[in-house]
């Protein structure tokens, strides 16, 4: 069983228990708070393939394409009778042929492979003032259900930002995820059955394997200003890919960065839209200390928010 933390820093430093093992994050904020809660949410969930996944996604044979995925979550849908199943044909309707929006879909999605017990596809999930986000999905007859990203792409894209006001921004949970609304378009639209929540789900990440925890932490701000965080990770702990998050809230089009460890790794943005990156791991590991610093630059108008996402494995 291992630990998954979703953090919101406040000006303090906190004490995060992964693995039931007390890990230091030394996360201190300054700048003008926005609206951050000094909320931290731990859960014990587990991340990686249980075992019973793993026989049924990583057989030789199976529909589901490994190769081509990275961060995932997973949920297996009970069949009401002790087993579990799902109508392969009743989500395909809904996802394919019904144009949408839903209460998470923003519209239509495209189907890139099916078989006679499996569908692959790829929906628009709404996020933060009608931006989207692009989740795959795979789900079987078996009643499998995988929300993931493709191969290569950022971890940071789980950031779903839709609860947050586009001008006066204030952050109080990361549990809900890009991936858990894709998932619970397929439960509650196409099923008709209840929505799960994030404790709920299994994580995986098919490109590092080995990961065994990952981290989030965010901040966002309407006003002329810098949001700056410090944070530390434990020298015992092996980093496996650090990926950042940025959005910018359309309301006059405000401009913003996201600076991590002095690197503008998103470049000056004025549009509407989020940006996504990873940073290399030589240079983030030379390092023992970190700072990620969200400037909003031009105007005390619209909003932006960063998030940075560390994919681990911990002792």
């Amino acid at each position: 069983m291992f630990r998954i933390i979703f953090a919101i820093p406040r000006p303090r430093f906190l004490l995060l228990f992964v693995l039931g093992i007390a890990a230091l994050f030394a996360i201190f904020t300054t700048g003008t708070p926005q609206g951050r809660q000094a909320t931290v949410q731990s859960a014990g969930i587990t991340l990686g393939l249980t075992a019973e996944a793993r026989e049924s996604l990583q057989q030789t044979g199976q529909a589901f394409p490994a190769s081509e995925a990275a961060f995932s979550a997973y949920y297996r849908v009970p069949d009401g009778a002790g087993e579990f199943g799902l109508d392969k044909s009743a989500v395909d309707e809904a996802l394919f042929s019904n144009p949408g929006p839903t209460l998470f879909r923003a519209g239509i999605g495209t189907l890139l492979g099916s078989g006679a017990n499996f569908s692959v596809g790829a929906i628009p999930i709404i996020n933060i003032d009608s931006l989207t986000t692009s989740v795959n999905l795979y789900y079987d007859d078996d009643g499998w259900i995988v929300a993931y990203f493709s191969s290569g792409q950022e971890s940071s894209r789980a950031w779903q930002a839709v609860e947050l006001s586009i001008e006066t921004p204030a952050l109080s949970d990361l549990s809900r995820t890009t991936l858990l609304d894709a998932i619970n378009e397929v439960l509650t639209q196409a099923l008709k059955q209840p929505a799960v929540t994030h404790d709920q789900l299994g994580y995986y990440h098919w490109e590092h394997p080995s990961a065994t925890s990952f981290l989030m932490f965010a901040t966002a701000r309407g006003t002329i200003g810098s949001d700056v965080m410090s944070f530390a990770v434990p020298s015992n702990f092996v980093v496996q890919e650090v990926s950042t998050a940025m959005w910018i809230s359309a309301f006059d089009l405000p401009c913003a960065r996201t600076v991590l460890d002095g690197v503008n790794i998103t470049g000056d943005q004025c549009d509407r839209s989020f940006h996504y990156s990873t940073v290399g791991l030589p240079a983030f590991n030379s390092l023992s200390a970190h700072t990620l610093v969200l400037e909003h630059l031009n105007q005390d108008k619209g909003a932006s928010g960063a998030l940075v996402m560390l994919i681990y494995s911990a002792p």
